[in-house]
């Protein structure tokens, strides 16, 4: 499973730190990272892919949702082809 989450915070800094927590407690961690913004600026940004193992996918999101204020959430799953080819 895939899931994408957009996430609003009034404290950016622990936003991240909870959602890297998170993953960690997880059994996953932070594969990618980007962000956008300056701290004196008031808009920042931030794209984090973490790499969860499956069954703690949904423990995980669960965290990520209080985490922050989630205005926008969507998953996706793969399909995996199983047999002979």
């Amino acid at each position: 499973m895939n899931a994408e989450l957009t996430v609003e915070a009034l404290d950016f800094d622990a936003t991240l730190t909870a959602l890297r927590e998170a993953a960690e407690q997880a059994g996953g961690y932070v594969s990618s990272t980007y962000l956008e913004g300056e701290a004196d600026s008031g808009s920042r940004y931030a794209h984090y892919e973490f790499r969860i193992p499956a069954e703690q996918y949904s423990t995980f999101l669960t965290a990520a949702d209080g985490a922050g204020n989630v205005t926008q959430k969507s998953e996706r799953s793969e399909e995996r082809r199983v047999g002979k080819e």
